[in-house]
């Protein structure tokens, strides 16, 4: 189960970034209903799974540099083969 709701977080905090709608670390971490250790972990769980993440003060958000989605679930192979042709 905890595996499955740190999945959930950083689906959440995927879907803010990309809106640019994550507010401050602070704020952030209210919305998710998390301490600021934690988001400082999903952030650094993110960036280990490839995610250039970092926060625009200017913006008052976490943005990404380059366009990146997470996405964690099953997928059906024909899919993955349909991916695998258009990279």
């Amino acid at each position: 189960m905890l595996l499955q709701k740190q999945l959930l977080r950083i689906e959440r905090i995927d879907h803010l970034i990309r809106k640019r709608g994550t507010g401050t670390p602070k704020e952030l971490a209210h919305k998710l209903e998390i301490t600021d250790r934690t988001l400082r972990s999903l952030l650094a769980q993110m960036r280990e799974l490839g995610a250039e993440i970092y926060y625009d003060s200017h913006r008052m958000s976490y943005v990404y540099s380059k366009p990146h989605r997470f996405f964690f679930g099953y997928i059906h192979e024909d899919a993955v083969n349909s991916i695998k042709q258009v990279n």
